[in-house]
């Protein structure tokens, strides 16, 4: 099994992978606050595309349509992993 590696070692040329996350605060100037649009978390089937990081996902704007989706700045990549290997 693979274990979690830093974020600039992870490979850039579309090769499918995991990710961690870290929720970025944002500063909302309407409520003075800093919040977070979600918790750390492990996204799935992760790539690099376009100069930013996509994760998969099955939800689309206006009715199914799986795609790539990019991460945004609501969260930060800190470490990556290989997918594993399908059962055999």
């Amino acid at each position: 099994m693979s274990e979690w590696q830093p974020i600039d070692t992870a490979p850039l040329d579309g090769t499918m992978v995991d990710l961690w996350v870290v929720a970025v605060p944002r500063y909302n100037a309407y409520f003075e606050k800093y919040f977070t649009d979600g918790d750390d978390q492990r996204l799935t089937d992760c790539i690099f595309e376009d100069d930013q990081w996509k994760h998969w996902t099955e939800i689309g704007d206006h009715e199914y349509d799986p795609h790539h989706e990019p991460i945004g700045d609501c969260f930060k990549p800190t470490h990556w992993m290989p997918l594993p290997e399908p059962p055999q």
